[in-house]
């Protein structure tokens, strides 16, 4: 029986061979397949939860940013409305002279517009550079978890308060572009002109087309006006390793505000701003249609429609309305006050603070700054 068990094995020896290299492949071939599948599993489980733990702290940042924005924002908004100021032109014209009133008039003028843009655009700035800083610095804290010691406390403060630059310079740089810009676009209006809602709304275009084309032009030349000089950010009290760290950041951080996409994102935030702003006026419109003095002269193409049988007069489109620019004045302050004191903080920031492109260009600055190596 031995012997045909020989005779068997001996005459299938290849077959018998061959079989278990087949089996004992598939084998190995399994194992390695469930070992890669294994270590498949393992990373993307481990890039499930870096996933989850960037996700947590870029929420948590974007917390703290806005947090951050909303505390900043009285300042900046103090500022402005001192560099602007209305009110002490509105107290002066009750007891001005009759041949003084005319000058008032015309620095009211300015200012009035004037302050309605530069909250526009200060707004813009200051929510895109708190946006593009909070995520830089949060990018490389996240790296810090790797490698700790990275980005030390001291570090950190030192670069958040480059943007008190703003608060102190740029916020009168920003005043003084514009104004400049304003009287330009204002000079031939006369305090009788009528003008109708949309002329108003063509002179603020006038006006953010001639900053558009300044060589200072502060949308695309945002670090100039929001971050601390390099070599006055390199005064801090910091050792070496945090001046090296502190002074790569500061360019790496300009660069990012100087680019197109924070411009393009900042330009569209502003115009949502103006937009705001000829809403908040097209009430104060609509609510002088009833007055007979605004609607003594309708604008050519625009007829008047005869009172209704009760007495009322029916809706007049806004830009039916013509108002001289001596009321239109009073009602832009009236729409800026509703702009910085109504209920909501910061109410003027609002539209800057839920533009969901400054939150996409955070984000993204976020991650490119978690895996940079």
């Amino acid at each position: 029986m031995f012997s045909s068990i020989r005779g068997f094995l001996g005459r299938h020896k290849r077959k018998f061979i061959i079989s278990g290299m087949v089996v004992g492949g598939a084998v190995l071939v399994v194992r390695y397949v469930g070992h890669k599948l294994e270590q498949w599993r393992e990373e993307e489980t481990t890039e499930i939860l870096e996933r989850a733990q960037r996700r947590s702290h870029f929420e948590s940042t974007e917390r703290t940013c806005d947090q951050t924005i909303v505390s900043l924002a009285p300042t900046v908004q103090e500022t402005i409305c001192g560099l602007t100021d209305t009110d002490r032109i509105v107290e002066q014209l009750k007891t001005a002279q009759p041949d003084q009133k005319l000058e008032l008039w015309a620095q009211l003028k300015v200012l009035t517009f004037t302050r309605a843009c530069v909250l526009a655009y200060g707004g813009a700035m200051l929510v895109a550079t708190l946006r593009v800083q909070l995520s830089v610095i949060g990018g490389y804290m996240y790296q810090d978890h790797a490698g700790p010691g990275r980005v030390s406390s001291a570090l950190q403060e030192s670069y958040l308060s480059l943007c008190h630059h703003f608060l102190s310079h740029g916020v009168k740089e920003l005043c003084t572009l514009i104004q400049d810009k304003v009287v330009a676009a204002t000079r031939n209006l006369s305090l009788k002109q009528k003008l109708t809602l949309q002329d108003v709304e063509q002179l603020f275009w006038t006006i953010q087309a001639q900053v558009a084309t300044d060589t200072l032009e502060p949308l695309r030349n945002m670090s100039r006006y929001v971050l601390l000089p390099a070599l006055d950010a390199l005064s801090y009290n910091l050792s070496d390793h945090d001046s090296e760290v502190l002074a790569r950041i500061a360019a790496e951080t300009a660069d990012i505000l100087d680019s197109d996409e924070v411009a393009s994102v900042a330009s569209s935030s502003v115009a949502h701003a103006f937009s705001a702003l000829i809403d908040g006026l097209c009430e104060g419109f609509c609510a002088v249609r009833s007055s007979k003095e605004s609607l003594n002269d309708p604008v050519p193409g625009h007829s008047r429609a005869p009172p209704r049988p009760n007495g009322t007069l029916p809706f007049s489109h806004p830009n039916a309305v013509l108002m001289p620019l001596a009321k239109l004045i009073p009602l832009v302050n009236s729409v800026i006050h509703n702009f910085i004191s109504g209920d909501r903080q910061a109410p003027w920031l609002y539209h800057h603070l839920i533009n969901d492109k400054f939150k996409v260009l955070s984000a993204n600055i976020y991650e490119a700054f978690c895996q940079k190596p």
